[in-house]
């Protein structure tokens, strides 16, 4: 250790860069500021590389943390290879100063890192899926991705599943692949009776209206049309639905909740900062998604207390409860779970088990900083 902090009073902290593809409030990005909050900064500080300038949720507060925001003009569309890859190359040859890269972009990551190694970084690939979606787009990715093993360092995952389809089972299972929490800071997102009241008033929420919370981006894996439809078989159950996020799709599913009159059984919040605040107003949790690297939304929703309705395509490692239904995607099936968690009111005490403990972002960070400084030399 006084190897460590002798290199930071000499030289400052290690920089670690970031590709984070953008700083949109999505589930990678949460993820990994969850980390750079609580990281010793003074040791270890981030800094990003997007390539979508579209949303920059996170900007003003990476920059406000010391971190800096390198945005690219060269989004990678095929066509445009050899600028790709210039742009990279010039990136390093200016900015010596880095020696460990995280790419939490798997699609171009065989390229990415191909050239950081070729300077002399350590390389580091981070799984948040387990699906490219369909079409060519998935095939595509699933081409250049079959070459990411090839250049790097360190595997990451944020689940086992995540890391056999990304990287197969012989790589998920060796010393170089470790599955890393996506850590939140759990007192957070503890019940808080005020968080209820308040958001319940500003919605128009009534005490006794069994709300149904969901989180995440509108965008086609978090299966916001299945919501839409289990919405509709319940227009005669006296239940609000509270959806949070933004994303591509969300303006579409707007119309037609306007086209089909339900509004009031529907209240769209966007992107926040203070999402941990939202949990504690909801009665029970949705997540029916198609795929997901973990669902980090569903450990934030049992350390809230809340009852939760899973997808039974999410990875089982995101039970950390006693408090999670794993459900096929069966509108029938969805309504008479909700149906049956209202007759019960109110929150009830749950169990947690064992692996809660490995979701407390100071043991994820302390880890993570431990990883970046064994993994160059000091």
């Amino acid at each position: 250790m006084n190897k460590t902090i002798k290199k930071k009073e000499n030289n400052g902290p290690v920089r670690v860069l970031q590709y984070i593809g953008c700083l949109e409030a999505g589930g990678s990005q949460s993820m990994i500021m969850n980390i750079y909050r609580n990281i010793d900064r003074n040791i270890v500080q981030f800094d990003f590389i997007v390539d979508r300038k579209d949303n920059m949720f996170y900007k003003e507060e990476i920059e406000s943390l010391g971190g800096r925001v390198y945005v690219f003009d060269e989004f990678f569309k095929g066509h445009n290879y050899n600028s790709f890859i210039r742009q990279w190359r010039v990136f390093f040859e200016e900015h010596p100063e880095y020696k460990i890269i995280h790419s939490h972009v798997r699609s171009v990551a065989s390229i990415v890192l191909k050239i950081a190694k070729e300077n002399g970084l350590v390389t580091i690939c981070h799984s948040h899926s387990i699906s490219n979606g369909k079409g060519l787009k998935a095939i595509v990715k699933k081409l250049l991705q079959s070459r990411i093993k090839y250049y790097c360092d360190y595997y990451f995952a944020c689940s086992m599943e995540a890391a056999e389809w990304l990287y197969g089972p012989e790589i998920a299972n060796s010393k170089k692949c470790m599955i890393i929490n996506n850590a939140i800071e759990i007192e957070k997102y503890r019940f808080n009776q005020l968080y209820r009241n308040r958001i319940r008033k500003k919605y128009l929420v009534g005490n006794d209206t069994f709300l149904v919370g969901h989180v995440g981006r509108f965008e086609i894996p978090k299966n916001h049309r299945f919501i839409l439809e289990l919405i509709r078989s319940m227009k005669d159950n006296d239940v609000v639905f509270m959806l949070c996020g933004g994303g591509s799709l969300k303006s579409e599913f707007e119309r037609k909740v306007k086209e089909e009159g339900l509004d009031d059984m529907i209240i769209l919040i966007p992107e926040t900062n203070e999402i941990f605040k939202y949990y504690s107003a909801f009665d029970c949790f949705i997540l029916p998604s198609l795929y997901e690297g973990l669902g980090m939304v569903l450990v934030e929703a049992q350390f809230s207390g809340l009852p939760c309705l899973a997808s039974s395509n999410i990875p089982k490692e995101a039970m950390i409860s006693d408090a999670i239904m794993f459900e096929e995607l069966s509108i029938a099936k969805w309504k008479e779970r909700i149906l049956e968690e209202r007759t019960k009111k109110t929150r009830n005490d749950i169990h947690f088990f064992d692996s809660a403990n490995e979701y407390d972002v100071r043991q994820t960070s302390r880890r993570l900083l431990h990883i970046y400084l064994d993994s160059i030399e000091l």
